[in-house]
């Protein structure tokens, strides 16, 4: 009998992690042939622009690139490993440019992260059933459903975390060193990814010091292979961060609150932001908080079957408070992103409600049920929204004429690129590299250097305050089209100029 009811649980679990995923898939069927747009699109368009380069011009993977040279002359940006966006490059080396590769990807990474979710929470529960409605509610978490057909690297950072984490559960239930090794694996890997989900690795050293109480604190030889497998493992993160941040310049993320000069007042700010709307409204909904509390309360009053492990959750989570305490001024109000190293633990608090509800009969089914359904009409209805066309430091003529823009100029010309704050927005709608300014700061010299130097033939441009100059206009041949507020040049070295060059 215990066998059947266990073969149904597994079965109905299935089926539950499958309509997750469906459910998911209708609801984002529109978006995945829509080009990028809508928040953070020039995050978005930075890490395609890295895509785009791995598939077009340069495969190594030690060299990511984005769209400007104007820094050495050269586009490389090495931040992250790319390895999200070398993988996808080469998904469109096989497959062609075309944007549902991207989304389709990224998807895919998010439904890993909702198999991992839910093999974690089983692990812990017990019950696939509450495990596959813990993975519906965080895949209909607002800011997992939006990212989670957007270009950025965290969302493969929160997949290996969330697989990490899970790891590291089953090694201490099992005790078999192998799953030290994958645990350790998977935090390199997030690590690589992403540099702030090394926090993470907090999980591998509460499993530890479990470990050791657990053996009256002796150092044995399983324990040793233990550790010496996250050391090992996470050398390659390390090798490559040594590298690469000294090139990192003025990037706050590295120097953190201590880089801020916010004064308490824009701190409280931030922390009511976070209170009053990221938690609530893009974490979680308004829906979700009535599991959340609840299973927050029952985890502490309740969680006898977490206790066991709660010091191995409980550690990672506070290093993921400090994380956002250290980042506060990265973050602010506006990186929603940033947040994800949040997610698998306020959505195991929801996991622990549903697992009480379950357990107290038909009405708590239905009403948690129902509760569930809320919470993904609550996150569509909000989120779909937020692909709307948005440019920030660009021009709506980019998504109105994007099509005769990137026609206007031949695929590979490097391009001047003016006005556009991003510096990834605008090259990236047009489909074109070059040199890119802002703020109207484009100084005549440089012009001249860029055309006669480089060889830079064409400029997009949607300042009138440079294009209309008398200064400027001896460099340009002709106007190949005005889309909106964009206007397309073709460029020339003054004749003045070309006379000087000669004599000399």
């Amino acid at each position: 009998m215990n066998t059947q009811l266990k073969a149904n649980s597994s079965l109905i679990g299935l089926i539950l992690l499958i309509s997750t995923i469906l459910c998911s898939i209708v609801l984002h069927w529109n978006i995945f042939t829509q080009d990028l747009s809508g928040s953070h699109i020039w995050r978005q368009s930075q890490t395609q622009w890295n895509i785009i380069n791995f598939q077009k011009y340069d495969p190594n993977i030690l060299n990511p690139r984005v769209a400007s040279f104007n820094y050495d002359n050269d586009n490389l940006y090495r931040y992250e490993f790319p390895l999200m966006q070398w993988c996808i490059g080469m998904l469109h080396r096989l497959f062609g440019d075309a944007i549902i590769i991207t989304r389709m990807s990224i998807f895919l990474i998010g439904c890993f992260s909702l198999l991992g979710f839910y093999k974690l929470s089983n692990l812990l529960v017990k019950n696939k059933i509450v495990a596959a409605l813990g993975a519906w509610a965080l895949s209909f978490s607002p800011v997992f459903f939006y990212w989670t057909v957007n270009p950025i690297p965290d969302n493969l950072a929160l997949c290996f975390s969330i697989w990490h984490l899970y790891y590291v559960f089953i090694y201490l239930e099992k005790k078999e060193i192998k799953y030290a090794w994958i645990a350790a694996l998977f935090l390199s890997l997030a690590t690589l990814v992403k540099l702030p989900f090394v926090i993470f690795g907090a999980a591998a050293i509460a499993g530890f010091l479990v470990q050791l109480k657990a053996d009256r604190f002796q150092l044995t030889k399983k324990k040793i292979i233990y550790c010496t497998s996250f050391l090992l493992l996470i050398i390659p993160a390390a090798v490559w961060y040594y590298w690469v941040i000294p090139g990192w310049g003025g990037n706050g993320i590295v120097k953190g609150i201590f880089d801020s000069q916010m004064d308490r007042k824009e701190i409280v700010r931030i922390l009511e932001y976070h209170w009053k709307e990221m938690f609530p409204d893009f974490l979680m909904t308004p829906t979700t908080l009535l599991l959340f509390v609840p299973g927050v309360v029952l985890f502490f009053v309740k969680g006898h079957f977490l206790r066991k492990n709660s010091f191995v959750l409980l550690l990672p989570l506070l290093m993921v408070i400090l994380y956002f305490a250290y980042e506060i001024n990265m973050i602010n109000v506006q990186h929603d992103y940033y947040m994800f190293p949040f997610l698998p633990f306020l959505y195991l608090a929801v996991v622990v409600a549903i697992y009480y509800a379950w357990k107290q009969g038909a009405f708590h089914k239905v009403i948690t049920i129902l509760l569930l359904l809320g919470i993904s009409y609550q996150t569509y209805q909000t989120t779909i929204k937020r692909w709307e066309p948005e440019v920030p430091g660009a021009s709506l003529s980019l998504y109105e004429h994007q099509d005769a823009l990137i026609n206007a100029v031949p695929e590979d010309e490097l391009c001047i690129i003016l006005n556009d704050d991003s510096q990834h927005i605008f090259a990236y709608k047009i489909r074109k590299r070059g040199y890119i300014f802002w703020a109207d700061q484009m100084p005549v010299p440089w012009v001249e250097d860029l055309v006669g130097n480089k060889g830079v033939k064409y400029m997009y441009s949607t300042s009138r305050k440079i294009d209309e100059d008398p200064a400027y206009q001896p460099f340009f041949k002709q106007l190949l089209l005005e889309a909106g507020e964009v206007k397309v040049f073709e460029l020339q070295m003054p004749t003045s100029k070309e006379n000087r060059t000669n004599k000399e």
